[in-house]
């Protein structure tokens, strides 16, 4: 769609002054294409997943020439004036929460110097439906060390070591992933070790107890600070003695003879016993998830949209990645359409005094108390 725009202009009957009316607010000085067309393509790419070669075809299919050179420096224009300084923000306000989740996933970046590519990381760190990811070239502590400053609370993730460091320097509390530890039970059960069936239900009784807190919850329509007080109860009264029950399961399983340390079963009842402080937390944390499933959840948006793109084109790019899949994802998670949030923004940022204002869920929240 091309919008024409008509500007009167006046002049001074005589002549002291000619006056024409201003355009409307603009991204670039005289830029050829609007705020919906920077927004569409930022959603198409890192919301629908869709490669810049194959968005233009899509686009000469339909009689508009947008090589894929000039898209690549829109995006950066729009990673760079839009979504790095709202990214820094959201990270900033995320770092206000005493309880985060954090999971990481592979991905493929060219190097630029050189030829190949080489294997860096997405990590995504939030809470609720408030979600940052970062990008790095390596899977060390760094990240989740420059990530998260000197950030004290609960961090939530599964038994990776590279946050030891931050958790051991911040002084953070680690939580565990009961998710996790139920799949790897899981996987020693399809290997035919039957003896972990009565510790499999155990942990299904676990969850049972959580998804019937949430539906009392729910049913009663709760707030955050009641429905924490309700599980805070049920978990002290009932998951507490469940975990007990866990963790004996567990000592006589591993001193049984049979149990190889190498097998999957073996395997599963280590990671219970060096995971436990963590997989216990939760008696404490009545706020805190049983599970990283939410995070896991949120890098799921990144491992469909590599199996499009395959790679990104540089480190650059994959900073870019981030930032723009910070956005796009949250806005999602929030039920935001992200292409009418990031046109308005793109159109705000030079004007908006107040970056707070313009993070996807202080948009959410704004635009959810306007009139209709």
């Amino acid at each position: 769609m091309v919008r024409r725009y008509e500007r009167a202009k006046y002049a001074c009957a005589e002549g002291h002054a000619v006056h024409t009316a201003k355009m409307p607010p603009s991204f670039i000085d005289k830029g050829k294409y609007d705020a919906s067309v920077y927004a569409h393509l930022a959603v198409a790419k890192y919301g629908d997943q869709q490669p810049l070669n194959r968005l233009e075809g899509i686009y000469k299919r339909n009689g508009f020439a947008l090589p894929k050179s000039t898209m690549s420096d829109m995006l950066h224009k729009t990673h760079e004036v839009v979504a790095a300084p709202i990214v820094k923000q959201m990270r900033e306000e995320l770092r206000n929460e005493s309880i985060l989740h954090a999971d990481e996933t592979p991905t493929t970046v060219l190097l630029e110097d050189q030829k190949g590519s080489k294997q860096a990381y997405i990590w995504c760190y939030g809470f609720g439906r408030k979600w940052v990811y970062d990008f790095t070239m390596t899977r060390g502590r760094d990240g989740p060390r420059c990530f998260l400053g000197d950030w004290q609370g609960a961090l939530v993730t599964d038994g990776y070591s590279g946050y030891d460091e931050v958790v051991r320097v911040n002084d953070i509390k680690r939580g565990g992933c009961w998710s996790h530890a139920r799949r790897k039970v899981k996987e020693a059960l399809e290997t035919g070790a039957t003896e972990a069936v009565p510790l499999m239900r155990a942990i299904g009784r676990l969850f049972w107890i959580e998804r019937a807190v949430k539906r009392r919850a729910d049913h009663r329509k709760l707030n955050d600070a009641s429905r924490d007080a309700l599980r805070d109860e049920v978990r002290t009264r009932r998951s507490k003695i469940v975990l007990e029950h866990i963790l004996e399961l567990t000592h006589t399983l591993r001193e049984q003879p049979s149990t190889l340390p190498k097998s999957a079963l073996g395997k599963a009842l280590t990671y219970l016993v060096n995971q436990w402080a963590p997989l216990t937390l939760l008696v404490d944390k009545p706020a805190m998830e049983i599970h990283n499933n939410d995070a896991e959840r949120a890098l799921r948006h990144v491992v469909i949209g590599r199996k499009n793109w395959l790679f990104f084109g540089s480190e650059r790019g994959g900073k870019m990645g981030a930032s723009l899949f910070s956005l796009i994802a949250t806005c999602k998670a929030l039920d935001v359409n992200p292409e009418a949030y990031l046109e308005d923004v793109i159109v705000r940022i030079n004007t908006e005094a107040s970056i707070e204002k313009l993070t996807p869920w202080a948009w959410a929240a704004a635009n959810a108390t306007q009139p209709s």
